[in-house]
This record gives structure tokens, sequence and C-alpha cells, in this order.
């Protein structure tokens, strides 16, 4: 807390922010995301603030109620990453898109595709109650220019993919273990633009 409230930390983070009230409300949420975090906690107080910075550069907050950004710990040094919010954020704001969102499919749905246009649809009611779980997700776009798409994946080939290429899949506290849904978003998004 020291650190990241010590006025050369705020002048930095105003420099990049524009004003030294949005520097101290933006550090705020980066102690709230290390204050509910004990492995954030256990990172050096350098890469707290890097990581911090380095989503105040892209104007996406750590706070972990939100979901655009996340400081993630691996092996003592927090690390930036960007959330799926994170990322559509970063899209609407190219202004180029009309529309973005990310869905999940639920059993009981399936998606088919028109292979001439290469564009998905849902069809099919989910199933209720405890019946209920996620088959997989899709992306849809659409710009301005009218050109449209959609990316989809199911949770089988989401999880393959994670297996391959997530350094820290295989740790219990993996984000892929503690939050798939939003990883798979995330994924989808990511891949799909």
């Amino acid at each position: 807390k020291a650190i990241m409230r010590s006025d050369e930390v705020i002048e930095k983070f105003a420099e990049v922010l524009g004003s030294e009230r949005s520097a101290r409300k933006y550090i705020g949420s980066v102690i709230l995301a290390v204050g509910q975090s004990e492995h954030l906690q256990q990172c050096s107080p350098q890469s707290i603030m890097i990581s911090g910075m380095r989503a105040a550069t892209l104007k996406l907050t750590v706070d972990p109620a939100l979901g655009h950004a996340y400081m993630i710990p691996f092996k003592n040094t927090a690390t930036f990453i960007v959330g799926y919010k994170g990322l559509i954020q970063l899209a609407l704001r190219t202004g180029k898109y009309r529309f973005i969102n990310v869905a999940t499919v639920y059993n009981g749905q399936e998606v088919e595709e028109d292979q001439l246009r290469g564009i998905h649809s849902i069809k099919g009611m989910p199933a209720t109650g405890k019946g209920r779980f996620p088959i997989g997700y899709m992306l849809y776009f659409e710009l301005r220019d009218g050109y449209s798409k959609t990316y989809y994946m199911t949770s089988e080939e989401l999880t393959k993919h994670a297996e391959k290429y997530s350094k820290g899949y295989s740790r219990s506290d993996s984000l892929w273990k503690t939050d798939f849904e939003n990883m798979a978003k995330k994924t989808v998004i990511r891949l799909g633009l």
C-alpha cells in the first residue's frame, strides 16, 4: 500500500490516466485486487505496480468484480492478463464494431453453421435445472460496414486448447479450473477476432 500510494507512483499513474484523481481511483482498484488475493500479496510490489500500470495504459480496471483485467500471480510475480470483458471493451473502443457478444451454449441446444456464410446459429432450448451445463461458447460480431462473423468452440475443444497452451492449466488454482466460463469466453473472443 505504501509503495502504491507514494507520490512517485501516483504521478506515474496520473501521466497515463490524465489526472491525479483518476490515478488515485485506479491505484485503489489495484490495492483492492491485491487485498482480495493471498497469492498476490506474496508477489513483489514492483510486479504489482507494473501489472497495474499495464492495465492503466489500456484503461482497463483490475477490480476483480468487473472482469476487465486481472493481476495473476506466477511464481511470486504479478502478471497482467486481459479478461474477456476487457477484450470486448478494447474492440468496442476502435469504433469499428456495431455488435460484439459471446454466448454460452447449453446442452439441449444445437449449433448449426451456414457453411456458405460461415455464420453459426443456436437452435433449441437449453435444459433446465441440474441437467443444464455448458457445451460450448460462441462469439458473434458485426462491424459497422456490415461484415459479421461467428466463432464457436465446444467445451471439449476449449479444454484441449487450455491443456496445450496454458502454462498453469495443471495447477488447482488455475483460472481454467476456478473460472472456466470466463476463460472459455476470453479464448473464443481472442481466437475469433
